[in-house]
Formats: structure tokens, C-alpha cells, sequence
């Protein structure tokens, strides 16, 4: 990876080049396009928001060339460029400059409630859209004689805006902090990890969270729908703060990496990784008013 990150700081070029092939090979392998988010990240934050413009400026252009001459359309250049490149430049240009992750959250939960607020401004019934397309597709995969289980596609599209939401901001996030670690590795060993395991988004965004949560509970309320989107939305970020709690509770006890080895696993398993998901976004939560990692570094300095 400093290999990589080092690679991206040589020049616009090389930056460019990242960008554009694994962008293309993240349709192939969807977790390339942290990396290609990344790299604007990681030239917006080393070396100035103009330089990261330029990058994603030529990347689009690029990206735009080869998908006319390959797919037949240029409009691939224009989605990397409005799901993968630009609110990662927007979120590392804050940042730069304000040095807070948090505050790099918050504008994510922002970008996600303006995506969530656009899907429902553009479309009548969210979730009749949502189970339009997703029956075609099942009907396509669908092996002969099966049957679709209606109430499950009911409970899918009721959550779809909402995961489709949560998904685009911790995309756009996790592109982010590989920016930030990479960053780190160049000039700052170390340094990523100290601020990672600080990370607290603050009691005003647990109240909401919780505020939200109270009107998703109001039966037959005309914004339960979209507030229970924005709550999926806002508890895959809060969970980043669960997460990091952990991360920090093992490194100022000493405990043993096993738990957080363990940890990742029941966050990948299915059977238990929305139940995890949601423990880790109720301690971030939680967190917020006790402080646990400031709690027992005391605990374990007495």
C-alpha cells in the first residue's frame, strides 16, 4: 500500500493512471473503487485541493475516452465522477482543512440525506420503484419453478433507499480514511491510527439519531418511510464511532487483537453481521455521553 500511495505522489500522471484502472477494474472488483476514490483523496490531502481537482479533472476526461471507445458511451467518466471522486474531494478538501474526521462524517450524513431527499423528490413510491427493479432482476436469476417470497420483498424495499444511502456514504468514507492512511504512511507513521481511535461525532448526531429513530416508531406518519432511511443511513456512520471505540478500548487496555480479529469476523459472517452492525452503531451512540476509551485509559493509568 505505500507503495501505491507513493506511486500516486510522483505525479498528476501517475495519479491519473490509479484513478482511471481501478476505477474501470472496480466493475469487475467493486472494492477497487475505494482505490479509486482514494487517490483523488490522497492528492487533495498531501498536496493541495487544486492538485486533486486536476487529478479528477483528468481522470474524467480519461474515464470518459476509454468508456466511449470500449462501452460505446462516455457517461461512465460522469458517474465515477459523481459516486467515487467528487465527494471524496469534497470530504478530503474538509479535511485539510479542518483536521477532523468527524467533521468529515458529518458531511457525509449530509451528502447521504441529500441523496435520500433527492430519491423522494424525484420518484412518487420509493419503495414501488425499488420492488420494480428489483423483481425484474430476480425474475431474471430466478431459477425455473421458484418462487419469490412476497414478504421478504416487501421488507427489501422498504430498506433499499436507505442501505442504497448508507452504502454511497461509507463509500465515499472509506475512501477517505485509505486516503488518510495512506497519507500517513508518507509523512506521518502512526499518525492515522491516533486519529482513527479518537474519533466522536458528537451528542448532537446521537440525538438525532435518536430523534430519528422515535419517528421511524410513529405508525402510520406520513415521514416514517423517510426517516427510517435516514436512520439506516445515520447508524452505518455512527458505527464507524463503534467501531473506532473498540479499535481504541484494545489498544489503551493491551487486550488482545483476537478481539478485534473476532470483531471483523462477525462483521463479515451474514448470520451475524447486521446484528453487529447494529451493536456497534448503539455503542457508537452510547459513546458519545461516556467517553468509554477516555474512562478506562484513566482506569488502567490508576
Amino acid at each position: 500500500m505505500k507503495f501505491l500511495a507513493s506511486y500516486v505522489m510522483r505525479g498528476p500522471m501517475q495519479a491519473i493512471l490509479v484513478t482511471v484502472v481501478t476505477a474501470f477494474l472496480s466493475l469487475l472488483l467493486p472494492p477497487l473503487s475505494y482505490l479509486s476514490g482514494a487517490a483523488v483523496g490522497l492528492v487533495t490531502l498531501h498536496a493541495g485541493v487544486w492538485h486533486g481537482l486536476k487529478v479528477m479533472a483528468g481522470a474524467l476526461l480519461a474515464t470518459a475516452l476509454l468508456s466511449w471507445l470500449i462501452l460505446q458511451t462516455p457517461f461512465a467518466g460522469m458517474v465515477f465522477l459523481v459516486v467515487a471522486w467528487l465527494p471524496v474531494w469534497v470530504l478530503a478538501m474538509s479535511l485539510r482543512r479542518t483536521r477532523s474526521l468527524a467533521r468529515s462524517v458529518h458531511l457525509a450524513t449530509i451528502f447521504g440525506v441529500m441523496a435520500i431527499l433527492g430519491f423522494y423528490l424525484g420518484v412518487d413510491d420509493p419503495a414501488a420503484w425499488w420492488r420494480e427493479l428489483l423483481l425484474g432482476m430476480l425474475q431474471q436469476a430466478q431459477a425455473p419453478g421458484a418462487e419469490l417470497d412476497p414478504q421478504a420483498i416487501d421488507l427489501v424495499v422498504k430498506l433499499m433507499t436507505g442501505v442504497m444511502a448508507s452504502a454511497l456514504a461509507v463509500s465515499m468514507l472509506g475512501s477517505l480514511l485509505l486516503a488518510r492512511w495512506w497519507q500517513a504512511l508518507l509523512v506521518n507513521p502512526g499518525g492515522f491510527r491516533q486519529e482513527f481511535h479518537g474519533l466522536r461525532l458528537g451528542k448532537v448526531m446521537s440525538l438525532i439519531t435518536v430523534v430519528v429513530f422515535g419517528i421511524t416508531l410513529m405508525e402510520g406518519s406520513a415521514t416514517a418511510g423517510m426517516a427510517l432511511d435516514i436512520l439506516i443511513l445515520m447508524a452505518g456512520l455512527v458505527m464507524l464511532q463503534g467501531l473506532s471505540m473498540v479499535h481504541g478500548l484494545v489498544a489503551v487496555t493491551k487486550a488482545n487483537k483476537g478481539w478485534l480479529i473476532g470483531l471483523y469476523v462477525l462483521l463479515i459472517l451474514p448470520m451475524t453481521m447486521a446484528q453487529t452492525m447494529a451493536v456497534l452503531a448503539v455503542a457508537g451512540v452510547v459513546d458519545n455521553w461516556f467517553d468509554f476509551r477516555n474512562y478506562f485509559e484513566s482506569k488502567v493509568k490508576t
